[in-house]
């Protein structure tokens, strides 16, 4: 029986995603353990989308085969419910920054990865002004946002500056090789298509910091958030276009230059990959979910 999961974790507990890998500290390999110890065997876990260490997820998918067998006659047995599966598996994981949200039975045919048709992202800045400022480093905030210090006298994001640039952005499929780590490294292995890619939507929005009551700021703290949807991403993509939007908010790069930018096909000095404390996956839109 093929199962698929809808889970949520909090990255900065965990070493990433990570598949594949013998590292006990992933998200997969807390969840693989609670299989094991639930089906007395090696169960591998698939997922929709590999994060990086300290990516959070707010709603994401994967899936796994399983076979409930007797302990003892190791004869075959009828599956275990969704829910019971769901509990189960919620039970015996070893840490308590990991959920799974639902359980669903689902055919054989389904693959959590494959079945993705889009991806979408969000990503938080918010904006401190000095160490006075109660929102700088709020432990309800530590490792949930970036923190972006303009101490040192820079100005605000100019949110307007960074709407600008984003038809550059979303404009059918195009090399992203400058919003991408380690481009030539991915393209001499696996071809130029690989970063090759389109971005179907990116949403910039300025809120108030204060929406969390227990959080009080100053007018100067605006928390800016990115919203991001594309059918699959390259490594590190979200966080390189948050630090390319910080780089033309804060005036470090005119918005008529990534045209440039983007046709140079290469990493810019000024383009900094953003932390990855302030991305959340927030949801994968299944083929499914067209019909």
């Amino acid at each position: 029986m093929r199962y698929k999961l809808v889970l949520s974790y909090l990255g900065h507990k965990f070493n990433g995603w990570t598949q594949g890998e013998i590292k006990s500290d992933t998200v997969c390999a807390v969840l693989e353990k609670a299989l094991k110890q639930i089906g007395k065997q090696d169960i591998q876990l698939h997922g929709s989308s590999r994060t990086d260490i300290g990516v959070h997820a707010i709603k994401t998918t994967a899936h796994f085969d399983f076979q409930r067998r007797h302990r003892i006659t190791n004869e075959l047995q009828e599956d275990y419910e969704p829910e019971q599966m769901k509990r189960m598996i919620n039970s015996l994981k070893s840490s308590d920054y990991v959920k799974v949200l639902e359980v669903h039975q689902v055919p054989a045919t389904y693959n959590a990865r494959r079945d993705a048709v889009e991806r979408y992202y969000m990503y938080r800045i918010l904006q401190v002004h000095s160490k006075e400022d109660a929102a700088y480093r709020h432990p309800l905030l530590m490792d949930r946002v970036w923190f972006l210090d303009t101490r040192e006298g820079q100005k605000r994001l100019d949110v307007a500056k960074m709407r600008e640039i984003l038809p550059h952005l979303t404009s059918g499929r195009m090399d992203l090789s400058s919003l991408c780590r380690r481009a030539e490294r991915l393209k001499r292995y696996h071809g130029d298509e690989h970063v090759v890619r389109r971005i179907n939507s990116i949403e910039v929005e300025e809120l108030e910091c204060n929406s969390n009551p227990e959080i009080t700021c100053s007018e100067w703290n605006k928390e800016i958030r990115i919203h991001v949807k594309a059918p699959s991403f390259i490594h590190n993509q979200v966080r390189i276009l948050a630090g390319l939007l910080m780089a033309v908010g804060r005036g470090d790069l005119l918005p008529s230059s990534i045209p440039d930018l983007i046709a140079d096909k290469k990493r810019h000095s000024k383009v900094m990959t953003a932390p990855a404390s302030g991305l959340y996956l927030m949801n994968v839109k299944e083929k499914s979910d067209l019909t």
